[in-house]
């Protein structure tokens, strides 16, 4: 499941948790709160999808506003300093994730993403492991995994990094099939001429 559905999934339950009828709170409490924290990050969403990562970040903040302790927000906010540039605001919201949520194969992979743009292969390598320990069949680890042994200059590691990729890819991921034959098939011959 990606990054994207999990997050749906888990707006979707903060959705039906706040329909669910709720113990008695004192009138200070929101009882509406989940709710709002649900749309905050649909919002989120939506406005990541389109490219608008500072109105993404907007809408995360308000989120964890509402909940500093939801690691899932940390996640989604991380991602979009990432995509946005903004590594090390990116691997701070990764931190706060793993904090929150120890093991979060998602959170590892992604603070990888952020340690390699960093130039950083060897964390991305560490992280991805970590993942891996985690979630052996999670595809975005061995794929981050593959391009920072790619980028430290392990053809061999690379290569079977991708390979497992596609062995454990399914039909839904074709578009990303012919990226990463191709780029085995580089690696397979860069290992042949050393």
């Amino acid at each position: 499941m990606n990054l994207l559905n999990r997050l749906l999934n888990l707006a979707s339950g903060l959705r039906q948790a706040a329909a669910a009828p709720a113990p008695a709170v004192s009138a200070a409490a929101q009882p509406d709160s989940g709710a709002q924290v649900a749309m905050y990050l649909n919002q989120g969403h939506a406005l990541a999808r389109q490219g608008d990562y500072a109105g993404a970040l907007a809408a995360y903040d308000a989120a964890l506003a509402l909940a500093p302790r939801l690691s899932e927000i940390y996640l989604c906010r991380g991602t979009a300093y990432l995509e946005s540039g903004a590594v090390n605001e990116a691997i701070a919201d990764f931190n706060s994730a793993l904090f929150f949520c120890p093991g979060l194969s998602s959170a590892l992979v992604q603070r990888g993403r952020a340690g390699l743009a960093a130039g950083n292969p060897r964390a991305a390598i560490s992280d991805c492991t970590a993942a891996l320990r985690a979630n052996p069949r999670n595809l975005s680890a061995y794929r981050v995994r593959a391009q920072a042994h790619r980028a430290s200059g392990d053809a061999a590691r690379a290569a079977a990094d991708y390979a497992a990729y596609l062995r454990l890819s399914s039909d839904f991921y074709i578009r990303d099939r012919a990226e990463i034959e191709t780029e085995l098939a580089a690696l397979h011959q860069q290992s042949a001429a050393t």
